[in-house]
């Protein structure tokens, strides 16, 4: 059963990457957060870095279309409210809580190195 759990979850991303222009030829080995800040801080750059992913919207009208996305596709999240959503990082020792205040739950984030 986790098994293909995993491999649902990576069958997804692939779509999203697909979807979003990605290429599955890497010409060579990047890593932003070398680039940004040190690798290792991630406290001061992966939960920030991610949870600006989450946030991001074109304008403020628009939807917060890679937060949609990661709920759906990724976390199988169904029915979040995405007008009340928000992305909090670094709340109560969480690296990055999404909550939708209209029905009260969470998505809570731990991220590794």
């Amino acid at each position: 059963m986790q098994l293909e759990s995993h491999r649902s979850l990576l069958y997804q991303a692939e779509v999203l990457f697909e979807r979003h222009g990605g290429s599955s030829q890497v010409v060579e080995d990047f890593n932003v957060f070398s680039v940004l800040r040190t690798e290792t801080d991630e406290v001061n750059l992966h939960s920030r870095f991610l949870a600006a992913l989450l946030r991001y919207r074109r304008s403020d009208r628009e939807r917060a279309r890679n937060l949609e996305d990661f709920l759906t596709a990724v976390a199988d999240v169904k029915d979040f409210d995405m007008d009340g959503a928000s992305v909090e990082r670094e709340c109560h020792n969480i690296d990055i809580l999404i909550r939708d205040r209209t029905l009260a739950r969470a998505v809570v984030i731990e991220n590794k190195i």
